[in-house]
């Protein structure tokens, strides 16, 4: 049995359309009948499994590619539920089994897989630096180099090996298809009315938030890192983080791309023939040539180390990642208090949706009263709080940091506040740790508008978050 491929189309468009209203519906339970989509999301993965995966026509390249987009789709769906109740691992693995069939019936020429593999390579930054100034090695595979982060060196060499001999790996499917996608999900072939529907790629973010989901404290390491880096390469530019985040198109492993990394190098090669031709000496020629850098260029190749690991690509990811890992951890009995008050905050400060004051100030409180030693492994947390106060009037900012306390209760010698919850009164400062870390984000930015050389201590300022000190 076979699906037409305006079928396939029709079961895409709406399985992708679903992806983002069945995270917002967080508190739902998935048992058949119970959830407004799962009827359809059963029929298309029945479909699905009862028809055969098509072989690559090069007359008809739709057949093949959306039968794939259609198995992707419903594979991250069930990857996501699976992760919420253990009773979908069956259907998603099920659903890895025919993407497998179809992984291997998709084709490209050696120089295509290489290209496309090596272009993933730079996004990593795991480019040779000796085949990124050999022009005649651009069309041939690069020697990958491993990387420093022993989970993420793990799964591109993993990738490698597959795009070296085609071996799709047994073991960690979620990581493979997400490394695919971003490599070959914009170059899959199709016909030019549909192609659009493949080059969108509209679950990427979720193809990387199930990448990260069985390990959650690389997630939020991941999510951490970016918000950080975000934040210094927003205040790096002179702009307050509002208009920032417009600006910013994202701020992933390093701020200077694998490409701009060869330029780099051809042009300081270039200073150093200049110094030999001119008898100058080198750095001289190097200062000559700064204002045009607005930094020492020889210190460029360097700078990336300053940049917190992260893979995340931009802000709708972030935020996406985000609103998945809320809606797994959240239910009507299992309420998470934290995810939900980091959700509410990601959503105002990166202002995907008005939060009004009455959920902001719970969440930022639920967060500041966090232990110091999760809020110094996850500073982003106080980093959006920091951002989110300037939504606040000055007795909004001041109740974050007092406590209710019974009427007439002995040894209170300061004037108390009636609030909604009853007497209040301020914490003592033992009791508000997460004090001394919003003043360290005050300071940093308060510091960096001041300074012309702003690259330089926004590397201290993430050196510090990355010590924890």
């Amino acid at each position: 049995m076979s699906i037409d491929t305006d079928k396939m189309i029709w079961r895409f468009v709406n399985v992708r359309r679903m992806v983002k209203e069945i995270a917002e519906r967080e508190g739902c339970f998935f048992e058949s009948g119970k959830f407004l989509y799962n009827d359809f999301l059963e029929e298309s993965c029945q479909e699905l499994m009862d028809s055969e995966v098509p072989d690559h026509d090069e007359q008809n390249p739709d057949a093949l590619t959306f039968y794939f987009v259609l198995a992707s789709a419903l594979y991250l769906i069930y990857n996501l539920f699976s992760l919420k109740t253990a009773c979908f691992v069956k259907k998603r693995d099920e659903l890895a089994g025919k993407l497998k069939e179809c992984i291997a019936k998709i084709k490209f020429s050696s120089e295509m897989w290489a290209l496309y593999a090596n272009s993933l390579g730079g996004n990593f930054g795991i480019w040779d630096i000796e085949d990124l100034l050999d022009e005649k090695g651009t069309r041939k595979p690069c020697k990958w180099l491993h990387h420093d982060d022993v989970w993420l060196d793990g799964r591109l060499q993993t990738f490698k090996k597959f795009v070296d001999t085609r071996e799709i790996p047994e073991t960690d499917f979620s990581c493979f298809l997400w490394l695919f996608l971003k490599s070959f999900g914009h170059s899959l072939p199709a016909s030019l009315e549909n192609g659009d529907l493949v080059y969108e790629r509209p679950l990427d973010s979720l193809a990387a938030y199930c990448a990260y989901a069985c390990n959650e404290s690389r997630l939020f390491e991941n999510i951490n890192n970016y918000s950080l880096n975000l934040f210094a390469q927003v205040k790096n530019m002179g702009w307050n983080f509002e208009k920032g985040l417009a600006k910013v198109e994202g701020c992933g492993y390093q701020p200077i791309s694998a490409y701009g990394k060869k330029s780099d190098l051809e042009q300081i090669k270039e200073f150093q023939k200049e110094a030999e031709a001119s008898g100058t000496n080198f750095e001289t020629v190097v200062d000559s040539h700064r204002k045009f850098w607005g930094c020492n260029p020889l210190e460029v190749l360097e700078r990336e180390k300053y940049n917190l690991l992260t893979t995340i690509k931009d802000n709708d990811e972030l935020v996406d990642m985000v609103m998945y890992h809320n809606f797994v951890k959240s239910s009507p009995m299992r309420y998470d208090s934290l995810n939900n008050s980091i959700l509410e905050l990601v959503k105002k400060v990166f202002d995907r949706e008005e939060v009004g004051k009455e959920v902001l100030l719970p969440a930022m409180q639920c967060i500041l009263n966090q232990d110091v030693e999760i809020l110094k492994t996850q500073p982003y947390l106080v980093m959006l709080c920091y951002l989110a106060i300037h939504y606040l009037e000055e007795e909004e900012l001041l109740y974050l940091f007092k406590k209710s306390v019974e009427e007439g209760a002995s040894g209170q010698e300061e004037p108390c506040d009636v609030g909604v919850f009853g007497t209040l009164v301020f914490k003592d400062i033992k009791e508000c740790p997460s004090l001394q870390l919003l003043f360290f984000f005050t300071l940093f930015d308060m510091c960096v508008s001041g300074r012309q050389a702003k690259t330089e201590i926004c590397d201290e300022f993430l050196a510090a978050l990355k010590r924890g000190n």
